[in-house]
C-alpha cells in the first residue's frame, strides 16, 4: 500500500506540473483544456495517495468505522473530481 501511493503521488506531480506536462507531451504542445484536465486528475491521484496513506496509517486499529469513513471520503473525492471534469468539459466544448 506504501508503494502505491508513493505510485500515485509521483503521478499527480507529473500531470499537476506544467513544464512537466510539456516535456511529456513531445514537440506537440498541449492545450488549456488538456492542461486543466492533467490538473485536476493531477490533484485527484494526490488526494487518493493521501487517503491510501492515511489507511495505511490506520490499518493497526481494529475499528470499521475508520474504513467506512475513509471509503466515505474516497466517495466524496471522486464525486467531486467527476464534478469538475464535467464542469472543464463543458465549459470547453
Amino acid at each position: 500500500m506504501i508503494f502505491s501511493s508513493l505510485l500515485f503521488f509521483i503521478l499527480s506531480e507529473c500531470f499537476c506540473r506544467p513544464g512537466l506536462c510539456r516535456f511529456l507531451a513531445g514537440e506537440k504542445g498541449l492545450t488549456h483544456k488538456e492542461e486543466r484536465i492533467g490538473h485536476a486528475f493531477g490533484s485527484y491521484l494526490r488526494a487518493d495517495a493521501f487517503l491510501l496513506l492515511l489507511l495505511w496509517g490506520l490499518s493497526f486499529f481494529p475499528f470499521p468505522y475508520l474504513y467506512q469513513g475513509i471509503g466515505v471520503l474516497f466517495l466524496i473525492i471522486t464525486f467531486f473530481y467527476l464534478k469538475k471534469m464535467v464542469i472543464i468539459l463543458r465549459k470547453t466544448a
